[in-house]
């Protein structure tokens, strides 16, 4: 055979045989360059929509670590109003629990009253024969009462709702001293109406699902019902999420426990262990792409089938819009609006493929977009509780305000008694004239106008500023000092004070008092409930960098290492409830990192604790 090609090869004329060398060339070298662009094209793809479903896979984790929080915080905020005879009697607790509409909004599965011991004191809504119950087998139940803390638990079967697979969020219930009495639960049915329930109907193109699993392999969500609290595949089998239970976040292609090629991404929650996964068919990922890889070949055969420069500029032709749509891949980042869409010119593969590409795109900048609103909406709700906060705050230091007023006043108050005893006292011995009562007047007159002045100072140092100037820190300290002066007399405190010279800062004058305030109180209320010898404060100021440093240190044995990353949280608080609300040091927070941009941190030094201010 060989030799008779040859042979042919001999007898045809020079033209053909350099068209038919030409043509072979021009075949090789489109057929290699056709391979290494779709090579080239195809990983981009890849990369592209690893990129895309990853994005979309953590806003949706995102998402439901919002919704976890929200459902916890509101289960944290009921079970701290429940009454604690709602623990002894169970119509008490069922009317408790039936008025809490909001809640009951959020856990579709019930609420439910628990006693510490583990038995079932009433539940909304109401199930006969289920009071007294025995659930302390329940792992939400046994890790609540040993950590003490909120939990929220991997899928069991319900009994509120037989048969249906749910999820139980706890808070415990404290009584006056802070300790744990009770716990309040809030239950999510896995085959209900809920933000969990409703990730399984959130699909991928045609095909693809969203899927959560445990870290010990349970499926909690499942476009499949059947599969939910069953194992989602075993050691081995699906190689991501073996990865991912090992700690693996991002995107890769695998094979499902039912063999099928999939593109999974792959986040974990915060709230919880749980893992989010969304899983893309391969087959319908690349379907568009290998369509037109099988189209490019066909027209790469014909094409190498006519003369050199007609092929040639044919096959320019075809690539140009191919070619195009890699660039637009490479730099789709950069890109925003409408300039994200390919310019379809034709209804071939390629127009196919740009046609797909930019519904693909579109669908998730809709979902992009969507996201963002979200992420606003939530964004709102936090700066709305922080100014709650803020406002609460305010409310406390208007307390430690007219505590202060009552320590100021009382010495005033007694001498205003003495004199008007003098005045009475000398009137009854007959011997007051004009000049002694002018006398005894005057100084009347003189502590009142104290008692005045002190007024004044007291509002203008509570005023709220309305634009940030430049203040001297030495001046606030004085005055700070001069409200607390009575009550740290009082309490033989004693405040030393250190400082380089009249240090500025620039920001709001007042609030950074309150801010000070704050500490010394927490300072005072330390040294009370120890009861510390010779309690002592001491103040160092000075300038570091362009800033004022502001260091407020006492003698109190300082805070423990357990809590000390809690302080600043809001809420936190290691007082009796009547004592402290736990937003003081949050607020003095907000006050100087947010309003001030500056910073304010704590540390133990040798006797106590130690707050720096700088800003």
């Amino acid at each position: 055979m060989p030799k008779m090609l040859a042979a042919y090869f001999k007898n045809i004329s020079l033209k053909t045989k350099v068209s038919l060398t030409v043509t072979l060339l021009f075949f090789l070298f489109v057929t290699s360059a056709s391979y290494l662009a779709l090579l080239y094209s195809e990983q981009k793809f890849k990369e592209y929509i690893f990129t895309q479903q990853f994005s979309l896979v953590t806003c949706l984790a995102n998402n439901i670590d919002d919704k976890l929080r929200i459902a916890q915080d509101a289960l944290i905020a009921v079970a701290a109003t429940v009454p604690e005879d709602c623990l002894t009697h169970p119509d008490l607790g069922q009317a408790f629990l039936d008025r809490q509409t909001g809640i009951m909004s959020i856990f579709d599965n019930g609420i439910f009253l628990l006693s510490y011991q583990g038995r079932l004191i009433a539940e909304s809504p109401y199930l006969p024969n289920r009071r007294g119950r025995d659930i302390s087998f329940r792992d939400f139940h046994r890790i609540t009462v040993a950590t003490g803390k909120p939990f929220i638990s991997d899928p069991y079967v319900s009994t509120h709702n037989p048969g249906h697979p749910a999820i139980n969020v706890t808070a415990p219930i404290l009584d006056k001293q802070g300790k744990m009495i009770a716990i309040l639960a809030g239950g999510l049915d896995l085959l209900g109406e809920n933000f969990l329930a409703e990730l399984s109907k959130v699909k991928i193109g045609n095909a693809g699902y969203h899927f959560l699993i445990a870290n010990n392999r349970t499926l909690i969500v499942h476009p499949d019902k059947s599969r939910i609290m069953k194992s989602v595949a075993a050691p081995g089998v699906n190689k991501l999420i073996d990865l991912a239970l090992q700690g693996f976040e991002g995107s890769g292609e695998t094979v499902t426990s039912y063999g099928i090629p999939m593109l999974t991404s792959i986040k974990r929650l915060r709230m919880t262990s749980w893992i989010l996964g969304a899983n893309f068919p391969a087959s319908e990922a690349f379907a568009t792409l290998n369509t037109t890889k099988h189209y490019f070949g066909l027209a790469t055969l014909l094409a190498s089938s006519i003369l050199l420069l007609v092929s040639w500029l044919a096959t320019r032709r075809l690539m140009s819009p191919l070619a195009a749509m890699t660039r637009h891949v490479e730099h789709l980042q950069e890109k925003t609006g409408t300039a994200r869409q390919i310019k379809v010119v034709s209804t071939d593969e390629v127009g196919v493929l740009a046609t797909a590409f930019n519904t693909m795109v579109d669908t998730l900048d809709r979902q992009h977009e969507s996201m963002k609103e979200r992420i606003h909406l939530a964004v709102a709700e936090i700066r709305q509780k922080d100014q709650m906060l803020i406002q609460q705050g305010r409310f406390v230091a208007m307390g430690e305000m007219f505590n202060n007023i009552a320590h100021q006043w009382r010495q005033p108050l007694n001498n205003i008694g003495l004199i008007l005893q003098n005045i009475q006292l000398t009137c009854e011995d007959g011997e007051i004239d004009a000049k002694a009562l002018n006398k005894e007047l005057e100084s009347a007159m003189e502590v009142v106008m104290h008692m005045s002045h002190t007024i004044d100072d007291f509002r203008n140092f509570f005023r709220q500023d309305k634009e940030k100037q430049e203040f001297v820190v030495n001046k606030v300290i004085t005055n700070s000092l001069e409200i607390v002066a009575a009550i740290l007399e009082s309490q033989a405190i004693r405040v030393d004070i250190a400082a380089q010279g009249d240090v500025t800062a620039t920001g709001y004058q007042n609030e950074y008092g309150q801010v000070l305030l704050n500490i010394l109180a927490n300072a005072r209320d330390v040294f009370v409930e120890r009861n510390i010898e010779k309690p002592c404060i001491t103040i160092t100021l000075g300038s570091e960098n362009g800033r004022s440093v502001l260091s407020i240190r006492d003698n109190g044995g300082g805070i423990p290492e357990e809590i000390m990353p809690k302080i600043f949280d809001p809420y936190f608080t290691t007082k009796d409830k009547s004592m402290g609300t736990g937003i003081g040091l949050y607020m003095s927070k907000v006050i100087i990192e947010n309003n001030m941009n500056g910073r304010l941190t704590a540390r133990n030094s040798a006797e106590g604790a130690e707050f720096i201010i700088e800003v």
